[in-house]
């Protein structure tokens, strides 16, 4: 479900991130609202390209499932 907070957030990549020992990848981005400057890692299986989601519901694969879509 989306975190109806971070309505009209705008964020900039900052890096991919993988854990040599987990194997676990993560986006890590920098932004939020207007004036805000915060840090967020948002794992693979969360991140959808723009406009995919209707109503809190997934209509294309995420990074994770489809990792050479263009976000």
């Amino acid at each position: 479900m989306l975190d109806e907070r971070e309505r009209g957030a705008t964020w900039r990549f900052v890096a991919i991130v993988t854990n040599l020992e987990t194997n676990a990848t993560w986006v890590e981005v920098v932004g939020g609202r207007e004036g805000e400057q915060r840090r967020r890692s948002i794992r693979t299986d969360q991140l959808f390209p723009h406009n995919s989601i209707r109503g809190g519901v997934p209509g294309a694969a995420s990074f994770d499932s489809a990792p050479r879509l263009p976000l």
